[in-house]
């Protein structure tokens, strides 16, 4: 493996410009054609001309020429499969449902009018994956594999879920053949090779080189995808691990330098690149605390993120003083089951429980934790979940009597996971208690 990587490394480094031949699928009329020219026309400038920088405008400036060629030809399979893609990058990093509904209208018809598309499973099948239907999306993904096994958007994508499985041989077999027989540029590949390494493997020497060879690429490319970048963000994640801190820090404020200002989609990730640097480089902790407060401001302000990220985005944070500031205030409006004008899906609901919890927990507010929730609406069904955050409260707050008593009624109304009570760690003042422990045997 090492001696592939080290071959691989050296053909990059020695190319003096390369570019992803993979990406031509998009000019093929035979693949992605109209019977309209002009709709044809349309399709290629969206994605060749905006879609391609990456940038939050871009996708904007494809969204309308992409409507522009189905008002063309209504029936543009091709078409709607790429406008699904572009509302599946607009989801990234700020926990927008409804551009994955937006995703699956498209999905429903791109299947209809284009079938014979490779990329209409794996847009449908990413759909699935976000509504918990790993099976049927994996089964979906190897469909687009068997229609159009020349697509690497179709291989790489089959190989991430194939990883999210924990099926590494499997993963790297869908990004080594891209690399073997279709583009030995494909940037992409590279990357999720070394994420492959980083978070399954647990090989971050092996990590590390896909991401220089990423890396490279970036720098060598006649045409730049800006998505490399993201190779200097994971170069730093490696070397922290390392605890080759200024190497970190170095990489880190790269990652910035070369984000910051840009409007790439994936900009999102300097939060994670700012969380870092306030734990790495303690003498400009304040700084980097600031960057990061008016970037998660600035995304809530222009619309590019949901009030529920905006919270988790000031939980991740820890900052006490600010969470009583900025997330109490907004938090109520959140548990209302008929906030937003719709009611809440079970798994929205439950996770503002946890929310509650949560900024209670950080925030070591209790009692005002308690309190929303004892004056929660709650439907029979969630009224489980609604009982177990309280007593966790309860029991945070030292309040054993009532902490026991909503443990109870918890386990009475069935809640589904009463059986890892006993090893959860905010009932450690109760662990010696006996009503505790016959309770939970």
């Amino acid at each position: 493996m090492k001696l592939l990587l080290v071959i691989l490394s050296i053909s990059i480094y020695s190319s003096s410009a390369t570019s992803q031949t993979s990406f031509d699928y998009y000019k093929n009329p035979d693949k992605v054609g109209s019977s309209n020219e002009l709709a044809f026309d349309y399709f290629k400038k969206a994605y060749y001309d905006h879609i391609f920088t990456w940038t939050k405008k871009g996708a904007d400036s494809a969204l309308h020429f992409l409507n522009k060629a189905i008002e063309l030809d209504p029936e543009y399979g091709a078409a709607y499969t790429l406008l699904g893609h572009i509302h599946q990058f607009l989801t990234y990093g700020n926990g927008s449902k409804s551009r994955l509904e937006d995703q699956e209208k498209y999905a429903l018809l791109a299947k209809k009018y284009a079938p014979e598309l490779g990329d209409t499973y794996t847009l449908l099948a990413d759909v699935l994956w976000e509504k918990g239907q790993r099976d049927s999306s994996i089964l979906l993904l190897k469909k687009a594999v068997n229609i159009e096994p020349d697509h690497a958007g179709n291989h790489i994508w089959l190989g991430i879920r194939y990883g999210s499985e924990g099926k590494t041989r499997e993963a790297q077999q869908e990004f080594n053949y891209i690399l073997n027989h279709i583009d030995s540029a494909y940037g992409q590949a590279y990357m999720k090779m070394g994420a492959l390494f980083e978070d399954k493997l647990k090989d971050l020497d092996s990590a590390a080189l896909y991401y220089r060879m990423a890396e490279s690429l970036y720098h060598n490319m006649s045409i730049k995808d800006a998505r490399m970048l993201v190779a200097k963000l994971s170069l730093a994640n490696i070397h922290q691990k390392k605890e080759n801190i200024a190497e970190a820090i170095r990489y880190y404020h790269d990652f910035e330098k070369s984000v910051i200002g840009k409007d790439l989609f994936f900009d999102y990730l300097l939060k994670q690149t700012y969380l870092s640097l306030i734990e790495l480089d303690s003498v400009n902790s304040e700084k980097y605390q600031s960057k990061y407060i008016n970037f998660v401001e600035d995304q809530l302000l222009n619309g590019e993120t949901e009030k529920v990220q905006f919270i988790w985005d000031y939980l991740n944070l820890g900052n006490k003083q600010l969470i009583n500031l900025k997330v109490w205030p907004i938090l109520p409006d959140l548990l209302n089951p008929l906030s937003e004008n719709r009611p809440l899906t079970e798994e929205d609901f439950i996770g503002a429980l946890f929310m509650t919890y949560q900024t209670s927990k950080v925030s070591s507010n209790y009692e005002k934790g308690i309190d929303l929730l004892n004056n929660l609406r709650v439907l029979n069904e969630y009224k489980p979940y609604n009982y177990y955050f309280l007593a966790k409260l309860y029991s945070l707050n030292q309040n054993v009597d009532m902490a026991l008593e909503t443990l109870k009624q918890c386990k009475e109304l069935g809640f589904p996971y009463f059986a890892s009570v006993k090893e959860d760690e905010d009932f450690n003042i109760l662990s010696k208690n006996k009503s505790f422990m016959d309770l939970t045997k």
